[in-house]
């Protein structure tokens, strides 16, 4: 019976080539076939099941597992203190807050930006565009003020 190829007996078992040369260095015999292989590599699983825990390791698996729970119960808290927040409305998500300025505010800003159109025969009915080009600079301004105090950049 014909040895396969490094590459078949990779497919084979499922890894790549770099995994079955490293087993090749670790001593396992490649170049006698699957079944060797395979022979090679429970061999090994079980070594693994044999090695015993050392108290050191399991000390620090307990401490670890402690944190990992006293990490856990610490989040659990903060999540059931915003959910009540939530719940007695001190706390609103961010679509109900864009949603409220926008009906809030909505209408100012259609009002003024209409404005430099509405005001500027009367402001200067001499020259209204000179008017209009003028609250059209103050409405910009105004516009422009808000979304920095939106960004908290005031």
């Amino acid at each position: 019976m014909k040895t396969p190829n490094r590459t078949e007996l990779a497919n084979t078992l499922g890894v790549s080539r770099k995994t079955l040369y490293a087993w090749a260095k670790q001593g396992c015999p490649v170049h006698r076939g699957l079944d060797a292989v395979q022979v090679w590599r429970a061999a090994k699983a079980s070594d693994k099941k044999s090695k015993a825990v050392t108290p050191t390791a399991t000390d620090d698996l307990k401490a670890r597992l402690m944190r990992a729970q006293a990490e856990h119960y610490e989040t659990k808290t903060k999540l059931a203190e915003l959910e009540h927040k939530v719940k007695t409305g001190q706390l609103i998500g961010m679509s109900e807050v864009e949603s409220l300025l926008r009906e809030w505010y909505g209408p100012v800003s259609a009002h003024l930006k209409t404005q430099p159109e509405r005001l500027a025969h009367q402001v200067n009915p001499a020259d209204p565009e000179h008017a209009r080009q003028i609250l059209d600079a103050e409405r910009t301004q105004i516009f422009t003020l808000a979304q920095s105090i939106i960004k908290g950049e005031s």
